[in-house]
């Protein structure tokens, strides 16, 4: 990548034809569509205008990488939970010894 998140979030945001600067954007620097998309949607940007209104083809693509962050996103959260919950266990048992 040669340009920033942000920079990438801001030429978006600034593009006429958001559809088409997804595709400027991953020329730019040098990546794929789905790189950008990624980049976008982790930083809050609304893609529904970037990509085809017709299901099939680039649509799935874009659904399928949304899928996908979520499925990260779950696995972060059940990882994130179960250190909170083995604090929460620690300090149990730290309680009982203090007794």
């Amino acid at each position: 990548m040669t340009m920033t998140e942000q920079e990438i979030c801001k030429d978006f945001n600034e593009a006429k034809n958001r559809g088409m600067q997804v595709g400027i954007l991953a020329d730019l620097n040098v990546c794929e569509k789905e790189d950008i998309l990624r980049i976008l949607i982790l930083n809050g940007q609304d893609v529904t205008a970037a990509g085809p209104r017709k299901l099939g083809g680039d649509k799935d693509k874009v659904l399928n990488l949304m899928y996908t962050l979520l499925d990260e996103m779950e696995e972060q959260i059940k990882a994130t939970e179960r250190r909170y919950l083995n604090i929460v266990e620690s300090m149990k048992q730290y309680g009982k010894g203090r007794r």
